[in-house]
């Protein structure tokens, strides 16, 4: 399936959906596996279905609308309509809708500093769950597309010391896929997403110094919101890699 179909196919996709064996859906999903760009697009296609329903659940429903819906509709339209609570409860829905998609399309790639509102503890687990949350609710934006590492250096210049920073030894051949820079808990932290082609697309977040909670020079594995994670220190930085590999895949892009 060449990447222009499966991307067609790919478009009405939904994190989660029953790929029956033989579809196209499923012919679609292993091309993505196989192609680091598909991939990368497919991973912000889900990173928006992500978003919609991460805010939908955090959304209370207007008063009114759960009798709105059992009442029904009249065949003919009345005043109610116009003026009831009906009417307010529906004009309600529609707002919150209409939030959502500014939402969204606001979170789209920008060249400010993003601020990850998570308060609470500031230690290395908190690090992790709170980045990993992230990810997995899209909760970011990059704010440069590029496949060349030198050209997100460049960008990050002067924005962040992960600049300078040497790369895990796995990622290294990897394609660099974008980057973003923005704040936890008064850190400043650095995303940088990479393309594999069998793990699709591995994320590398580092801030400057040690982190509470940790075992000084070990390299520590967890899972947290359906990633795999490998954190760590060197040259006085923090590293955390989150992929949807094995904890082998991870000691094996951490180099450790």
């Amino acid at each position: 399936m060449d990447p222009a179909h499966a991307r067609r196919i790919l478009s009405t996709y939904r994190l989660g959906e029953a790929a029956p064996p033989g579809s196209e859906l499923a012919e679609a999903l292993a091309a993505a596996q196989s192609d680091p760009q598909l991939a990368a697009w497919l991973e912000d296609q889900l990173r928006v279905d992500r978003s919609l329903r991460a805010r939908m659940r955090s959304m209370p429903a207007p008063p009114g609308l759960r009798d709105a819906i059992l009442a029904g509709r009249p065949a003919r339209p009345g005043p109610w309509l116009r003026s009831g609570p009906a009417f307010w409860a529906m004009a309600a829905s529609l707002a919150v809708l209409a939030g959502l998609g500014a939402w969204i399309f606001s979170g789209r790639p920008s060249r400010g500093d993003a601020s990850l509102a998570i308060r609470g503890s500031t230690d290395a687990g908190a690090f992790r769950d709170a980045m990993a949350s992230m990810l997995t609710e899209g909760r970011y934006a990059l704010q440069i597309h590029s496949p060349s590492l030198p050209e997100l250096r460049r960008f990050l210049s002067g924005k962040s010391s992960a600049a300078a920073a040497p790369m895990p030894p796995g990622l290294e051949p990897l394609e660099s896929y974008g980057c973003q820079v923005l704040s936890w808990e008064g850190r400043k932290v650095t995303l940088i997403c990479f393309s594999s082609p069998s793990l699709g697309i591995v994320h590398l977040v580092l801030t400057d110094g040690a982190l509470p909670g940790r075992t000084a020079g070990a390299l520590e594995l967890a899972a947290s919101s359906g990633w795999n994670t490998a954190l760590w220190e060197r040259e006085g930085r923090t590293y955390l890699l989150l992929a949807r590999g094995s904890d082998g895949d991870l000691r094996t892009l951490a180099g450790g």
